[in-house]
Protein backbone atom coordinates (compact mmCIF):
# COMPACT_ATOMS: atom_id res chain seq x y z
CA UNK A 1 0.00 0.00 0.00
CA UNK A 2 1.29 3.45 -0.85
CA UNK A 3 1.79 5.91 1.95
CA UNK A 4 1.71 9.67 2.29
CA UNK A 5 5.34 9.76 1.14
CA UNK A 6 3.98 10.38 -2.35
CA UNK A 7 3.69 14.01 -1.35
CA UNK A 8 3.18 16.05 -4.57
CA UNK A 9 -0.50 15.11 -4.78
CA UNK A 10 -1.05 15.97 -1.12
CA UNK A 11 0.70 19.30 -1.50
CA UNK A 12 -1.37 20.13 -4.58
CA UNK A 13 -4.62 19.27 -2.78
CA UNK A 14 -3.68 21.34 0.26
CA UNK A 15 -2.60 24.35 -1.78
CA UNK A 16 -5.84 24.15 -3.77
CA UNK A 17 -7.92 23.98 -0.60
CA UNK A 18 -6.11 27.02 0.81
CA UNK A 19 -6.28 29.15 -2.34
CA UNK A 20 -9.50 27.96 -3.96
CA UNK A 21 -12.13 30.47 -5.03
CA UNK A 22 -14.72 28.11 -3.59
CA UNK A 23 -13.45 29.02 -0.11
CA UNK A 24 -14.60 32.64 -0.51
CA UNK A 25 -18.06 31.60 0.65
CA UNK A 26 -16.62 31.36 4.17
CA UNK A 27 -16.47 34.42 6.35
CA UNK A 28 -12.80 35.28 6.94
CA UNK A 29 -13.77 36.71 10.33
CA UNK A 30 -15.18 33.38 11.48
CA UNK A 31 -13.17 31.58 14.12
CA UNK A 32 -14.17 28.27 12.56
CA UNK A 33 -12.86 29.30 9.13
CA UNK A 34 -9.61 30.55 10.68
CA UNK A 35 -9.09 27.37 12.69
CA UNK A 36 -9.69 25.26 9.57
CA UNK A 37 -7.12 27.36 7.70
CA UNK A 38 -4.56 26.93 10.48
CA UNK A 39 -5.18 23.17 10.51
CA UNK A 40 -4.63 22.93 6.74
CA UNK A 41 -1.44 24.98 6.98
CA UNK A 42 -0.06 22.73 9.71
CA UNK A 43 -1.04 19.65 7.71
CA UNK A 44 0.78 21.08 4.71
CA UNK A 45 3.86 21.77 6.86
CA UNK A 46 3.81 18.19 8.14
CA UNK A 47 3.53 16.69 4.67
CA UNK A 48 6.58 18.44 3.22
CA UNK A 49 9.41 16.10 2.23
CA UNK A 50 12.89 16.06 3.70
CA UNK A 51 14.99 17.79 1.02
CA UNK A 52 18.05 15.96 -0.27
CA UNK A 53 19.53 18.38 -2.79
CA UNK A 54 19.89 22.13 -3.23
CA UNK A 55 16.80 22.59 -5.41
CA UNK A 56 14.52 20.68 -3.04
CA UNK A 57 15.93 22.55 -0.03
CA UNK A 58 15.27 25.88 -1.76
CA UNK A 59 11.72 24.89 -2.79
CA UNK A 60 10.92 23.57 0.69
CA UNK A 61 12.34 26.74 2.24
CA UNK A 62 10.09 28.92 0.06
CA UNK A 63 7.01 26.88 0.99
CA UNK A 64 7.90 26.94 4.71
CA UNK A 65 8.35 30.72 4.60
CA UNK A 66 4.97 31.07 2.90
CA UNK A 67 3.35 28.82 5.53
CA UNK A 68 4.89 30.87 8.35
CA UNK A 69 3.63 34.10 6.78
CA UNK A 70 0.12 32.69 6.34
CA UNK A 71 0.05 31.37 9.92
CA UNK A 72 1.05 34.81 11.24
CA UNK A 73 -1.56 36.51 9.05
CA UNK A 74 -4.30 34.08 10.10
CA UNK A 75 -3.36 34.39 13.77
CA UNK A 76 -3.47 38.18 13.48
CA UNK A 77 -6.94 37.98 11.92
CA UNK A 78 -8.13 35.75 14.76
CA UNK A 79 -7.03 38.19 17.47
CA UNK A 80 -10.07 39.23 19.49
CA UNK A 81 -12.47 36.70 17.97
CA UNK A 82 -14.36 34.27 20.15
CA UNK A 83 -16.77 31.47 19.35
CA UNK A 84 -19.61 33.85 20.21
CA UNK A 85 -18.78 36.63 17.77
CA UNK A 86 -16.96 34.53 15.18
Amino acid sequence: MRTITYYPLWIAILFWSLWSDLRTKYDPNSIFWLSERLSLLELLRGSLPVPHNWFKRKATSIVLNWIDTEVRKTTRMAYGLTALNG
